[in-house]
């Protein structure tokens, strides 16, 4: 007999949206002095939602609801690879805790 499947609709989790999860960060990276832009790139699907810069440095986010397994869609994880592979930080994020944003915006 299979174990009952956990309804993620009732699971506080998962009610969640993406961007209470995007601004709490946002916020975050702000206090500690990074500039903040949104990510739009026409032509170019799937690029990370924000932009962060300070003292020379970039990082890449993409934010998610939180989840058990957060993952990029297919086009993300591409795009992704692409700027990794140009030397840029890239993050796939769908926790605000502030020791995980201290390890990337500190």
């Amino acid at each position: 007999m299979k174990p009952p499947v956990e309804d993620t609709k009732q699971s506080p989790i998962f009610k969640t949206k993406e961007k209470p999860v995007e601004k709490t960060g946002t916020a975050y990276a702000q206090s500690k002095g990074w500039l903040v832009y949104k990510f739009v790139s026409p032509g170019n699907a799937g690029v990370p939602d924000r932009v962060y810069f300070r003292e020379g440095k970039c990082v890449l986010v993409e934010w998610k609801r939180p989840s058990k397994n957060p993952k990029a869609k297919k086009r993300q994880e591409m795009q992704h690879n692409r700027l990794r592979r140009a030397g840029m930080a890239v993050y796939l994020l769908d926790d605000a805790h502030p020791a995980l944003l201290s390890m990337i915006f500190d």
